[in-house]
């Protein structure tokens, strides 16, 4: 962001690139990222950037991943309802009444609700000085 800043204060031209990866994957070695990140540089700047050993990782990476996923039910569930809420979400929809998971989403807190309640937990533990009568 401040490359960004001091080119837009030089009066340079920018462009600017978001990548959403899914969180389950951010702290892996994630091909997509890297290849989608190649492809808009390329677009944007009319570079050509040699992605051809990336494209292959991709390969064998999304290998690895069906295969964890295939192979725990857990992991499974867990994918396909962030899938869901992400394709709902991109969609415009509303979650369903019950989700993948079985719950009822609708009846989770807001961030307002979960936000005052960290804040009355916050507020009913002792502070530093108030533990063993010291700092």
């Amino acid at each position: 962001h401040l490359l960004e800043h001091r080119f837009v204060r030089a009066e340079r031209s920018v462009a600017s690139f978001v990548l959403l990866i899914p969180h389950y994957l951010a702290d892996t070695e994630y091909p997509d990222a890297v290849l989608t990140a190649a492809e808009k540089v390329m677009a944007a700047t009319g570079l050509v950037l040699l992605t051809d050993d990336l494209r292959e990782k991709r390969v064998s990476y999304l290998e690895r991943v069906d295969e964890q996923v295939r192979d725990n039910e857990e992991l499974g569930q867990m994918v396909s309802t962030l899938e869901h809420r992400y394709d709902a979400y991109m969609a415009g929809l509303d979650f369903e009444d019950e989700g993948p998971s079985g719950f009822d989403e609708r009846s989770l807190p807001s961030a307002d609700e979960l936000a005052a309640e960290l804040e009355r937990f916050l507020a009913s533990r002792p502070g530093d000085e108030d533990k063993n009568g010291r700092i």
